[in-house]
């Protein structure tokens, strides 16, 4: 039950049906967080699906994904995250050899704290490499969790982010972690995508490939 006027409803089916292999429908870590995502998307799946929407560079149904989700499923995370950019491997029939780690895993949870060393007891839960708090830089990519989602939102806004010096975030969606930056960069979306792809998810069985025609 949506309220949506059936003739809406039935509209957009019929523009999905004209426009078949086209179509496409923007999701992703920003965007897909809603309680009833797991219902919301099988519903996007089974339109595209009977629309000829999947499997086509412009038309891969699912628009976005979250980068873990690669991570999870697909092998060879290491060789295009770590590989060292000062030895690049320039011949793509080859195996990355030479790595280099330039990046520290962190959550960026803790920043609803109000950004500062988060303790249990005696145990510091921050992690070491980013004390000394607070933070003076934030930029992100494909994430609307750090802000826009963020619990405790208010306190976030209102007292966290008047400290930091700068906010920067990369994303194709605008989403309410881009109300709050300063600078806003746009990238490449799938509808932009001129190769052969796959998105996939750790948490159902939905898996989509954007083939490229020739």
């Amino acid at each position: 039950m949506t309220g949506v006027p059936v003739e809406a409803i039935v509209d957009l089916a019929n523009l999905f049906h004209k426009h078949r292999g086209q179509g496409i429908i923007s999701t992703g870590a920003g965007t897909n967080h809603y309680f009833n995502s797991t219902l919301k998307d099988r519903g996007f799946m089974l339109l595209s699906a009977l629309s000829d929407n999947v499997g086509h560079i412009g038309g891969c149904t699912f628009g976005n994904y979250v980068g873990n989700y690669r991570q999870s499923v697909f092998g060879g995370f290491g060789q295009y995250l770590l590989e060292d950019p000062f030895n690049p491997e320039l011949d793509g029939r080859k195996m990355v050899t030479k790595l280099a780690h330039y990046t520290d895993d962190e959550s960026a949870h803790y920043y609803n704290y109000g950004d500062r060393p988060l303790r249990n007891g005696t145990r510091l839960l921050t992690d070491p490499g980013h004390m000394p708090a607070p933070t003076k830089v934030l930029w992100q990519a494909n994430s609307n969790s750090s802000l826009g989602n963020a619990k405790g939102h208010y306190d976030m806004v209102v007292n966290t982010l008047p400290r930091w010096e700068a906010i920067f975030y990369s994303d194709w969606n605008w989403t309410a972690s881009c109300e709050y930056s300063d600078i806003v960069w746009g990238v490449d979306s799938w509808l932009e995508n001129k190769h052969t792809d796959m998105a996939c998810s750790c948490s159902n069985p939905f898996l989509t490939v954007s083939l490229l025609h020739h």
